[in-house]
């Protein structure tokens, strides 16, 4: 059977606001403002944005070799390490021998590993709906979200950064799975690096 691959190329604005402190993917968020370090329940991406954090509290996240639950399917970003301010791929693969469902809209997070705990780096539109509409994905068939980190306008596209990618360690989330009331809702996750740019990469922006 002849791969599919379905490209999707999500546009990622920079926002100026800086996420200083969150708790991990299970727990409420506690921000902190880094202009007085107090505490507040502001969201730090720009007006109308909000953190993704509240789709993820009660989902379970396991890795693509987890044996339990298998999810069938791989998950990968490319490439890795990821030079800083550079765009990257996440790419979904259907690697069962069946055909699969999940969402049929992006949802995807990257979440930044920091003093133990991952905490997201991205947030969406304080209205925005997602669809309960599916997706079938046959064996092989694989889904790449190009993730464009270069932009300077604050807002493109479903999502925004709410804090500026730094070098460290991250992980891609994909949490487009269905799951019934007697079922656990999952997530797919992987994990990437974020490095400083080479000096004549550097040189080449």
């Amino acid at each position: 059977m002849e791969t599919q691959l379905k490209r999707r190329h999500l546009l990622v604005g920079l926002g100026t606001s800086g996420l200083v402190a969150a708790s991990g993917c299970t727990d409420s968020l506690e921000l902190v403002n880094d202009s007085n370090d107090e505490e507040t329940d502001e969201r730090m991406c720009v007006e109308d944005y909000r953190v993704l954090d509240a789709e993820l509290e009660e989902r379970s996240v396991v890795y693509p070799d987890s044996d339990d639950p298998f999810l069938g399917f791989d998950l990968e970003v490319e490439p890795n390490p990821v030079a800083a301010h550079r765009n990257f791929t996440v790419t979904l693969t259907n690697v069962s021998g069946h055909d699969l469902e999940t969402y049929a809209d992006d949802r995807i997070a990257i979440q930044h590993a920091v003093d133990g705990e991952w905490r997201p780096t991205v947030g969406v539109a304080d209205d925005h709906e997602w669809s309960d509409r599916t997706t079938t994905h046959e064996p092989g068939d694989e889904t790449a979200w190009e993730i464009d980190v270069s932009v300077s306008e604050p807002v493109l596209g479903t999502y925004e950064f709410c804090t500026m990618p730094t070098p460290g360690d991250y992980r891609a989330v994909f949490w487009g799975f269905p799951h019934g009331p007697d079922s656990d809702p999952l997530a797919l996750a992987t994990e990437f690096e974020i490095i400083e740019p080479e000096d004549d990469d550097e040189e080449s922006r």
